[in-house]
């Protein structure tokens, strides 16, 4: 799995490239949560439930499912929208949501160790990788985190997310300042 680090940023960019007919911050504090919450089925490993299981680790929590219904759940929460929220501000505010929560398993998916994830689950209990694992699998657990290569783990979460994301951010920022510009030529 990437690290928690990760995740977050992707659902902090997600958030940031939204359209803004949502309250910024809790929009970004909403994606940034529904984007770190699979790796909450770490507990597993407590309760005696196998890795292997549907509800173990990587499993029902990293799914295309699961992360849509914690999408829904969330995007019904009325401190993610400005006043009097119309159709389209639910819409936008439940596929910023299912992208971010969505990712994790993606990016789980790109990595280079574990079992695979439970992306189909509950349709299918296969575990999947993608064909491509470019990202190096982090330690689960602080301690063990610290007690690997972890240089190596975010170098290449840098090179693989942290990278594009910043062009995404960058592009997004630079298409914002031209609209802004053109809107106020226009005036």
């Amino acid at each position: 799995m990437p690290t928690i680090i990760t995740h977050a940023l992707v659902g902090i960019t997600v958030a940031q490239v939204a359209p803004q007919r949502s309250r910024r911050s809790a929009l970004l504090f909403a994606a940034l949560f529904v984007a770190v919450a699979p790796d909450l089925d770490v507990v597993a490993f407590n309760l005696g439930i196998p890795y292997s299981h549907p509800w173990g680790h990587r499993g029902m929590a990293h799914s295309i499912f699961a992360g849509i219904v914690l999408a829904t759940a969330m995007a019904c929460i009325p401190q993610l929208y400005k006043p009097k929220p119309g159709w389209r501000d639910r819409a936008g505010v439940f596929a910023v949501l299912a992208t971010a929560a969505v990712s994790h398993g993606m990016l789980d998916a790109l990595t280079n160790g574990g079992k695979g994830i439970g992306l189909l689950l509950p349709f299918s209990a296969e575990r999947f990788f993608f064909p491509t694992q470019p990202i190096q699998v982090s330690a689960i657990g602080l301690y063990s985190f610290l007690h690997s290569d972890f240089n190596s783990v975010l170098l290449s979460e840098a090179m693989w997310v942290w990278l594009p994301l910043l062009g995404l951010t960058l592009i997004h920022q630079a298409i914002r300042l031209a609209a802004k510009k053109h809107g106020s030529r226009s005036e």
